[in-house]
Formats: structure tokens, sequence, C-alpha cells
């Protein structure tokens, strides 16, 4: 009888020791993802760059694709009957 008592005990034990591990992980994983300073930048002495407008003027994307000789066109698959998946 003495040995079912031990092993009641040990199972507890164990349990109280995989949450304590899981308690801590969490509190480390927490630790580690917050902000190493106080999160002001005078704290450091470092400030943001200034942030510069974009002239709309300036052309920031183009359709090369002509140019380059890439003739492209999307398929999407559809062909008008549904099938078991798209239900």
């Amino acid at each position: 009888m003495r040995a079912a008592g031990w092993s009641v005990a040990v199972r507890l034990g164990l349990r109280v020791v995989k949450r304590t591990l899981l308690a801590w992980s969490g509190v480390v994983a927490l630790a580690a993802c917050a902000p190493s300073g106080s999160g002001s930048s005078e704290s450091t002495g470092s400030e943001a760059p200034p942030v510069v407008p974009l002239d709309p003027a300036i052309e920031l994307f183009a359709d090369r694709a002509v140019e380059t000789g890439l003739d492209f066109v999307h398929f999407n698959g559809m062909t008008g009957g549904f099938y078991q998946p798209e239900m």
C-alpha cells in the first residue's frame, strides 16, 4: 500500500514541476519580447530620422514587362463549373 501512495505523490510532484516550468518559460518568453530600454528615444540619446514626404512626380513603380519582352497572362483556373471543394 505504501508504494501506491508514493506513486501518487510522485505524480502530483511532477504536475507541480511541469506547471512551474511552463510558467517560467512563459515569463522568459515575455521578457525576451520586451523592449530592452524604457522605450523612449530620450533615454538612449538617439532620435528618429525625420520623415521626408514623397514627391508625387516621381514614379515609384513602372510596368516594364513589354520592354523586357515578358508576355504574361494570369489564368486563375475558373471554368464556371463547381467542384466539391469550391461549394
